[in-house]
């Protein structure tokens, strides 16, 4: 009965070292993941107020100017 417990006792520490491992693992990708979407987002950004910049410089122009 000893012996029985004492390997499932094993193998229950081996298998919690291994969730441990994954979820550090899965922690550390999320992370990147966050990093990447919070550059996609500063870019969008960015350009979003350059059409917009652009929007208005062309809005700005006087009919004859915007068609030469």
């Amino acid at each position: 009965m000893e012996n029985t417990i004492r390997g499932r006792l094993e193998a229950l520490k081996s298998d919690f070292a291994a969730g441990e491992r994954e979820l550090t693992a899965l922690e550390q990708r999320a992370a990147g993941v966050r990093q990447t979407l919070l550059r996609m987002s500063g870019a969008i950004q960015v350009l979003e107020e350059l059409l917009v910049g652009e929007d208005l410089a062309t809005q700005e122009k006087s009919p004859l100017e915007a068609v030469r």
